[in-house]
């Protein structure tokens, strides 16, 4: 038997909380003005643009060893 959740002495089901909806919202968050739905879709794992570094595509070196 699992024991309530409790918030501040209040007592909640976590079941029967509300799911946000796809649609938009007006809202701000650290000042600026947003107008798009709170629910927030995963970024994707593939990355889409090259990285550049001086003017030169950079290349991750991590996971290589150094040579002695």
């Amino acid at each position: 038997m699992s024991t309530p959740l409790r918030y501040r002495g209040v007592s909640y089901d976590a079941s029967a909380h509300e799911r946000s909806s796809d649609l938009p919202v007006a809202h701000t968050y650290r000042g600026r003005f947003f107008l798009a739905p709170l629910r927030h879709a995963l970024a994707s794992t593939t990355p889409q643009k090259e990285l550049r570094y001086r003017g030169r595509p950079y290349v991750s070196h991590r996971g290589q060893t150094r040579p002695r």
